[in-house]
């Protein structure tokens, strides 16, 4: 049986983000999901966490890596009156409840070979999760090439998708957890091979060591091409969720306006999982900005000055109609390094976030955890230290309860 659907309704879309790297899990084992199932057995195993002081500059490849594999902007006047996308690509036909890879030949990872999604249909609703992977990130030949700091940059295919499964490491697609929010949606996995965390939309050359290689920074531009499909596949989508980790937490915030007006009149709301909107290192900003060419929020004029404006940005274009959550611990190790940052100064960034940004509008709250592990959808039986878990704040987030608040140390 496969699914063919027509012309979206208006929805509510949400938004899940994560950081840049990936999970660095705690050394506990991680459980499935809010009951006692056990997590599938991981292929490979997941690394456990990093410790303080192993993360020397000469080490710093391994970090694209600590994934689930080891566990122009246009300016408008009034952002709310952005103009919608119409997506014109054929929907998406596909077995129910299987995963299927979607070629998709102008999409391309940042060797310029031609990339696509997984998809896992249902008709058991009309509500779709559509996750950005993770993976790292790189911006110049030294980071690309010789420090391997980013996934998959030489390509991903269905071979690829099919060979590592980790669509089977992510509790969100679990369908048997009767407690998983989504576990009746439809699902869209969105592999990362671009290098510029789902955000760019720029080709480049990048010398070094007598050679040049072309940089296909793309992922925003190919986030387009999906949703042309992804879209009309939905007719009567009555609720989507825009989901990401470690990298593509930061793409999905970066994509999270491209997505809203693809669906038109949909609501989006966003869950952030260790991708916070703080500031790099001033130099490692600009360069990101300059090589990867971000394509920041439709009409966002102050985000090129830094991520926070984006919180502003957003809170003002949905005016309290839409939910943004972020989840971090308190000193991760991942993102204080691709940051250029000690832990020590990320956790002063992220209090300043919660305070100056995150506590000034009633539709936007953060699920803090003490440590320095990477990534907690991952983890949905990790708790603040209010006793809320992840899992039940995301319940609680996606069911727009009234009980969903900030939470942590």
């Amino acid at each position: 049986m496969s699914r063919r659907l027509r012309r979206p309704a208006p929805l509510t879309l949400l938004c899940l983000t994560l950081a840049i790297g990936s999970p660095a899990i705690e050394a506990a084992p991680a459980a499935r999901a809010l009951n006692s199932t056990p997590v599938t057995a991981l292929n490979p195993p997941l690394r456990p966490a990093i410790t303080a002081g192993q993360l020397e500059a000469s080490q710093i490849s391994s970090l694209a890596s600590i994934d689930l594999r080891s566990l122009a902007s246009l300016e408008a006047s009034d952002p709310t009156e952005a103009p919608s996308i119409a997506p014109s690509g054929a929907p998406i036909e596909a077995p129910f409840e299987t995963w299927t890879w979607i070629d998709f030949p102008g999409a391309v990872c940042m060797d310029g070979s031609p990339t696509g999604i997984g998809v896992n249909l249902t008709d058991r609703s009309d509500r779709v999760l559509i996750f950005l992977e993770g993976g790292g990130g790189c911006w110049d030949y030294e980071t690309c090439y010789q420090l391997n700091m980013a996934a998959n940059i030489n390509g991903y295919t269905e071979q690829d998708f099919f060979g590592e499964a980790l669509y089977n490491q992510v509790p969100l697609f679990d369908r048997t957890d009767l407690r998983n929010a989504f576990q009746e949606a439809s699902y869209i996995y969105v592999p990362y091979c671009t290098g510029d965390v789902h955000s760019g939309d720029n080709v480049m050359e990048l010398s070094g060591q007598g050679e040049t290689q072309t940089a296909h920074f793309v992922g925003h531009r190919n986030m387009g091409a999906y949703l042309s499909r992804i879209v009309p596949t939905f007719p009567d989508v009555e609720r989507v969720w825009l989901a990401g980790w470690s990298a593509g937490g930061f793409g999905a915030a970066l994509n999270w306006d491209q997505v809203q007006r693809a669906f038109g009149g949909a609501r989006v709301d966003c869950i952030d999982d260790s991708g916070p909107a703080i500031m790099p290192n001033s130099d490692r900003w600009e360069t990101w900005i300059a090589n990867w060419n971000i394509q920041f929020p439709l009409g966002c004029t102050d985000c090129e000055s830094g991520l926070d404006a984006t919180i502003s940005y957003y809170a003002d274009l949905f005016d309290g109609t839409h939910r943004y959550a972020l989840l971090s611990y308190t000193h991760d190790i991942i993102i204080s390094s691709y940051f250029g940052m000690s832990r020590a100064k990320f956790s002063v960034l992220i209090d300043e976030l919660a305070t100056d940004h995150f506590d000034q509008y009633e539709t936007m709250k953060y699920f803090y955890r003490p440590g320095t592990s990477h990534v907690l959808l991952a983890t949905p039986n990790r708790r603040t230290e209010g006793g809320v878990s992840v899992g039940e704040w995301i319940w609680q987030m996606v069911n727009d309860s009234p009980d969903w608040e900030s939470g942590g140390p």
